[in-house]
């Protein structure tokens, strides 16, 4: 319980805002093991104006990694469309007809999808 309550603080810590900070906070936010999606849950970019993961991404949180610095990372199967117009998506949100979706297995730090993605 007090880990997940100090995993929350961390993800709600201003300084993290726009990236990880470097607090104590941070670092153990950073290596603690709390995450904030669940293995098996479905997840999707939070607004239009992120880029990075793809046109529409969408997720399946597989699992859990340690990096070499002991760093949190989140395995996911991520997909996104393949061949839009990542800009005129990001204005629109059109997307074109009979789009294809492509899905990669890829590897994410924690921050990242616990920022900028919502469960699905």
């Amino acid at each position: 319980m007090l880990r997940q309550l100090l995993g929350w603080l961390a993800r709600a810590n201003p300084s993290n805002w726009f990236g990880p900070g470097d607090t104590r906070l941070d670092r153990w936010y950073k290596s603690s093991g709390v995450y904030k999606y669940r293995a098996g849950q479905r997840v999707r970019i939070r607004a239009r104006n992120i880029a990075g993961f793809g046109v529409d991404a969408r997720g399946v949180i597989v699992g859990f990694l340690k990096a070499g610095n002991g760093d949190d990372r989140y395995v996911m199967d991520m997909e996104h469309v393949v061949g839009a117009d990542f800009f005129r998506w990001m204005r629109t949100g059109d997307l074109p007809a009979n789009h294809e979706r492509e899905t990669r297995r890829e590897t994410h730090f924690k921050w990242n999808i616990e920022h900028h993605f919502v469960p699905a």
